[in-house]
Parts: structure tokens; C-alpha cells; sequence
């Protein structure tokens, strides 16, 4: 630069200290022809540097860039990856809650004295392995239900008082009798009974129900009969199906294979090395670039004196 401005500057005295008329007019159209040529190249290097200097720095944003996107993508592997293995322990842990939940309904339905409830009528109610009447509840084993019925529907008739002075007035005693035997009013009488009796070895009960419920309570009844003959059969086997509900209810608490299984694979993937070595690669790639143009950025430090 300082051998351009000598240069100028000699055009500049040269032009100046020429004569008057056409060769002086020469020489300062030369010295003008310099000068704009030194503008002209100093604003083309002026262009040059700048466009490098901003594509250096695009270049090295774009690669930072990439260097960021390249951790992130490191670490979202490794925690898509946990992710799905503490998605699997989740769903082991569903299963395993469910099978011992199963396991402890099918226990508690098995020691239970009565059973499920298979249906009720006027105070009676049917389980699987008892009844309960109001006089108490006892078991099935030995049960007989019956239904008994008793009176009918009677139909009455009667001479209405009314009546019969009308036609004592019309035609004497004669008439009194005729019209006491023609105008005669019916009654229906409903005289019908109705109970279900229930006979046990160490109870027995009779429950009075609607007559014209028949066929509902008769239904029962058979229910009745057919529950007892069951629990009579049963009754040997309970112990045993006690003894395997019990034994059921242990296996489905011992399964917790598959939970620990997937707990493991939650730690092998948070100590993974591999997954670990890829993160650290990339973030110190990316530190080692930022100090790197941090260094081509800085300002030279001064000497020292």
C-alpha cells in the first residue's frame, strides 16, 4: 500500500508542477487516471476480502451447524432408545399387575363360603355355595327347595236387599222371592296361597310369595335344587381347588421375569458405551470448531515492550 501512495503522490507533484497549455492538461489527466485507478483497486480489495471473510464465516456457521445437529441426533438415539425400554418395563409391569390381580380374584372367589350370587326371590338369595333365608344363611350341601300352593278362586252370589223389597212391593211374598232370585250379585273370592319352603339340615323356612308369581317361583326353586345338587358335588374338591388357587397366586407373583428383563435393558442403554462415545465424539468436535474460530476471531495481542 505504501508503494501505491508514493506512486499517486508523485503523479499528483508531477501533474502540478508541469506547465500551462496542453502538456500540463495531459499530465493532470494522467494523475486523475492514477488516482481512480488506486480507488478502483483498493475497492476491489476491499470486495475481496470482505467476500472471504463472509464466506469463511458462512462456512463455518454452516459447519457448526452440522456439528450441533450432528449432538442432538447422538442424543435423541440414546433417548429415543431408554425411552422404549421404560415403554417395555411399563407394559410388563401392566401385565404382571394383571395376571396377580387375576390370580388373586380366582383365590378370594374360591375361599369364599357362599360363592357368586346366582339370584334372589322374596328375601331368599342363591349363591354358588350357600343360601341366605330370612331365619339364616347356610350351606347348599343337603338343600331342598319346594313350593306349595293352597286355596282357589271362589265365586259367591247374593240377592241384593234392594231388590228384593222392589218386588215384595210389586207382587206380594211371591214377588219378594221372584225378585230376590233374578237380581243376584256375583263375588269374586281369591282364596289362593302361595310359599316357598326351604328345608336344609340345619334350618328350615317358608316364605309366603305373590299367587301370581307361580312360575317365577318355581323357577327359583329348580335354580335351588340344581345349585345344591352342584355344591354337593363340588364340596369334596373344594380343598384341592383352594390349594391350587393358592398355588396360582404364588406363580403369578414369582413372574417378574420380564420386568427385570426390561429394567436391565434400561440400564445397558444408559451406560451403553457406543451410545455415550458417539455424544462425546460429537460434542467435542463441536467445542474443538467454536475454539477454533474463536481463535481466527480474536484480536493479536499486543507485543511486548
Amino acid at each position: 500500500m505504501g508503494r501505491y501512495s508514493k506512486a499517486i503522490s508523485g503523479a499528483a507533484g508531477w501533474a502540478r508542477s508541469g506547465v500551462d497549455g496542453f502538456r500540463g492538461v495531459a499530465r493532470y489527466a494522467m494523475a486523475v487516471l492514477l488516482w481512480s485507478a488506486a480507488a478502483l483497486w483498493i475497492v476491489a480489495l476491499v470486495v475481496v476480502v470482505t467476500a472471504g471473510l463472509v464466506g469463511d464465516a458462512a462456512r463455518s456457521g454452516g459447519r457448526t451447524l452440522r456439528l450441533k445437529h450432528r449432538v442432538s441426533n447422538a442424543e435423541h438415539v440414546r433417548r429415543r432408545a431408554i425411552r422404549e425400554a421404560e415403554a417395555e418395563v411399563r407394559r410388563s409391569q401392566r401385565d404382571y399387575d394383571q395376571s396377580v390381580a387375576a390370580a388373586l380374584e380366582h383365590l378370594e372367589a374360591t375361599c369364599d363360603e357362599r360363592g357368586r350370587r346366582l339370584g334372589t326371590c322374596h328375601g331368599v338369595t342363591l349363591f354358588e355355595r350357600a343360601i341366605a333365608t330370612p331365619q339364616g344363611t347356610v350351606s347348599l350341601v343337603g338343600v331342598r327347595a319346594e313350593v306349595d300352593t293352597a286355596g282357589n278362586v271362589a265365586v259367591t252370589n247374593r240377592a241384593t236387599l234392594t231388590r228384593t223389597i222392589a218386588g215384595g212391593l210389586l207382587a206380594g211374598p211371591v214377588g219378594a222371592v221372584v225378585g230376590g232370585a233374578g237380581f243376584k250379585k256375583t263375588k269374586q273370592i281369591d282364596t289362593r296361597e302361595l310359599y316357598l319352603r326351604i328345608e336344609a339340615p340345619t334350618l328350615s323356612c317358608v316364605v309366603p310369595c305373590p299367587p301370581d308369581e307361580g312360575v317365577q317361583v318355581r323357577s327359583f326353586a329348580a335354580a335351588v335344587t340344581t345349585a345344591a345338587s352342584r355344591a354337593s358335588i363340588e364340596a369334596p374338591q373344594r380343598p384341592e381347588k383352594i390349594r391350587a388357587a393358592h398355588q396360582q397366586l404364588a406363580l403369578a407373583q414369582a413372574a417378574r421375569g420380564p420386568i427385570e428383563a426390561a429394567q436391565r435393558r434400561v440400564e445397558e442403554i444408559a451406560t451403553d458405551a457406543d451410545l455415550l462415545a458417539g455424544i462425546e465424539s460429537a460434542r467435542s468436535e463441536l467445542e474443538s470448531h467454536r475454539a477454533a474460530q474463536s481463535r481466527r476471531t480474536a484480536p493479536p495481542s499486543a507485543p511486548c515492550p
